[in-house]
């Protein structure tokens, strides 16, 4: 599997327009897969420059780039100002992180992310942890898998679904895709599967690696992490991970919420921030381009 293209990142031009261009700069790419973005950068920045690459995903390791000035740290990217100062390399420069599934998560069956086949529901992102999609949906009371369901999905039928899961269980495991599906489909009108489908199993896998928390510490620390100046790329593809970013670039500097800050312009910590969305031209050649957004929010002179 070396070096094995996962699939076409997305927001590579505008990605690489925002890569500032120092003497000796520190990178981060805190989603690394299979390297597309990570490549990119290393082709533009100078030879005394780092970047330093994370994915908690072991998989990802096939795909490590040879270059002196490249690492990549088998961690989720929640603990970068961790490696960072253990690597002296604080503050960063320019940090990015790509929120998108990959192909390869959605095409490998024994990782047990996808709905288009049948497999068994497991969805970690880090092999080592316990939690499974298969151990929510056998073990999870109704309640939790509701609000897993209607928080991290927005699904409409979330109660519906909760209570049929519960009684189906009793009955027999739901061990497989198949298995989930032909309950949620009683629930789907008819050519609205994919979009519903999606929404169930986007609510589990961000259930199954506590994604919400791994985000907000990861804006966190990467606002910790950077140097008066830097900057901080987030890719995003749903309306979840959407508001959680917003809301945590909203926090000022006493972690509070800045209520005057309501364009998203500027506040206390951040000295601009902005939205960049992907080109007509991108979106036809690049299907999961569609629903991307890319904010840049570039770190205030305040000490932190």
């Amino acid at each position: 599997m070396s070096n094995q293209i996962y699939h076409i990142p997305v927001l590579l031009n505008e990605v690489i327009k925002e890569v500032p261009k120092l003497n000796q700069g520190i990178y981060v790419d805190g989603t690394f897969g299979s390297g597309g973005h990570s490549r990119a950068i290393l082709s533009i920045i100078s030879k005394k420059s780092k970047l330093f690459a994370f994915d908690i995903d072991a998989d990802a390791l096939a795909n490590e780039i040879k270059d002196s000035r490249f690492t990549l740290i088998n961690a989720n990217f929640k603990f970068i100002r961790y490696y960072l100062n253990y690597f002296d390399a604080l503050p960063a420069d320019f940090i990015l992180a790509d929120l998108g599934l990959s192909s390869h998560h959605l095409e490998t069956d024994e990782r047990g992310f996808s709905f288009m086949s049948d497999v068994t529901l497991d969805m970690r992102m880090h092999q080592d942890q316990e939690i499974t999609a298969k151990e929510i949906l056998n073990n999870y009371s109704e309640e939790e898998l509701i609000n897993i369901f209607k928080n991290f999905g927005n699904v409409s039928f979330s109660v519906s679904l909760a209570r049929d899961i519960i009684e189906k269980r009793k009955i027999k495991t739901i061990e497989t895709s198949s298995d989930l599906n032909e309950i949620a489909l009683k629930y789907i009108p008819k050519g609205k599967e994919f979009k519903n489908l999606a929404k169930i199993y986007q609510a589990l896998r961000i259930a199954v690696n506590n994604e919400v928390e791994n985000l907000k510490m990861f804006i966190e620390e990467s606002y910790q992490s950077l140097s008066p100046g830097g900057k901080l790329c987030v890719i995003t593809f749903n309306s979840l991970e959407d508001q959680i970013l917003k809301s945590e670039l909203r926090k000022k500097i006493n972690n509070q919420l800045d209520e005057n800050w309501l364009k998203g312009d500027k506040n206390e910590r951040w000295s601009k921030i902005y939205k960049i969305s992907p080109t007509p031209e991108e979106v036809i050649t690049n299907n999961r381009s569609r629903s991307a957004k890319m904010y840049v929010a570039i770190k205030n002179n305040n000490k932190v």
